[in-house]
């Protein structure tokens, strides 16, 4: 009984942290790729700037801003794929530039 109520516990605590407006602001900008065989997720810079990222797709963004994803490192030229937030690329063509836009 008393770890049934225990584990009632620690899930109030932990709706209650993504409930709370600053953790949810904390998730903004993620997007999750494979490099190679490997799934990274990756946070966008504070500066909103184009960051040189390696990956080959498929893609996924899952908070509220959108990703452009670009064939070249200085985030110019040919864009890969654009990700709203939610979508899923599933592409598996190379991108090397990635910058996040409102």
């Amino acid at each position: 009984m008393r770890r049934t109520t225990m584990l009632s516990a620690i899930a109030a605590v932990g709706t209650l942290l993504l409930a709370t407006p600053g953790f949810a602001y904390a998730a903004t900008g993620h997007l999750g790729y494979y490099r190679g065989t490997a799934w990274t997720v990756w946070r966008e810079p504070p500066d909103n700037k184009c960051v040189f990222e390696t990956g080959n797709g498929p893609a996924d963004k899952f908070t509220n801003r959108t990703a452009v994803l670009y064939s070249h490192s200085t985030c110019d030229g040919r864009i890969v794929a654009t990700l709203k937030p939610g979508t899923k690329w599933a592409g598996t063509e190379e991108f090397n530039g990635v910058i996040f836009v409102p």
